[in-house]
């Protein structure tokens, strides 16, 4: 595999909504639409991933740039695209209240392995999932309400990934404060607060510990 450049830009759009740039290449996760409560923001891919089909997750209008569209991945099975390695794995989620199958995520670029885990309401993986999770660089993980992880389920699976990086996401736009501050304190570990964005080092791995990233 050829990777493109040192390091990796993790930008945050609210909710589980992140864009990955690694040189001329750009990830999108979980966009939100439009019609969501969220503020979506609208910007170029190469890649989108969609969790869930939920307004909250599934913009990927939002993400076509200039008339390019993405390569859309909304489902599970095996897919390389400019140089990305993704799996996804078949999960349940409960956002909005109503219970649908999603999919989970593990990205490799960069010489990183990221697991999203999307809006999932239960802390049990698919067996297939728990086979490959060795060594997990960045796991984005739900918390809080809105049908996904609580705090203490989500802090238990942290624990059992042991990831070297922690990014919580909240899907519930008024408590998100609220409900990142508890996450925090549960996982008694170094919290780093980074803004919307965050630039990270496969190098700098090396240095952290199941510690949290928390976008504010």
């Amino acid at each position: 595999m050829v990777y493109l450049s040192a390091y990796m830009v993790i930008t945050h759009y609210g909710a589980g909504s992140f864009r990955l740039t690694v040189g001329s290449v750009t990830v999108a996760l979980g966009p939100v639409a439009k019609d969501s409560e969220w503020k979506h923001t609208s910007f170029g891919a190469d890649i989108v991933l969609v969790p869930v089909h939920h307004q909250d997750t599934n913009g990927i209008t939002e993400v076509t740039y200039a008339g390019k569209e993405p390569f859309a991945i909304t489902g599970p099975g095996e897919y390389e695209v400019s140089d990305v390695l993704v799996k996804g794995y078949q999960s349940t989620s409960n956002l909005g209240g109503e219970k649908q199958f999603s999919t989970s995520y593990i990205l490799r670029m960069e010489k990183m392995t990221l697991l999203y885990l999307g809006p999932v309401s239960t802390p049990e993986l698919h067996p297939d999932l728990k086979e490959v999770l060795d060594d997990v660089d960045i796991l984005f993980v739900p918390v809080g309400e809105s049908g996904v992880l609580s705090v203490a389920e989500a802090q238990k699976l942290c624990v059992s990934i042991e990831p070297h990086v922690v990014i919580p996401m909240c899907y519930e736009k008024k408590r998100c404060s609220e409900i990142l501050n508890s996450f925090e304190k549960e996982s008694g570990g170094d919290v780093t607060a980074v803004g919307e964005k965050w630039t990270v080092k496969p190098k700098d791995m090396e240095d952290f510990a199941q510690n949290v990233v928390s976008f504010r």
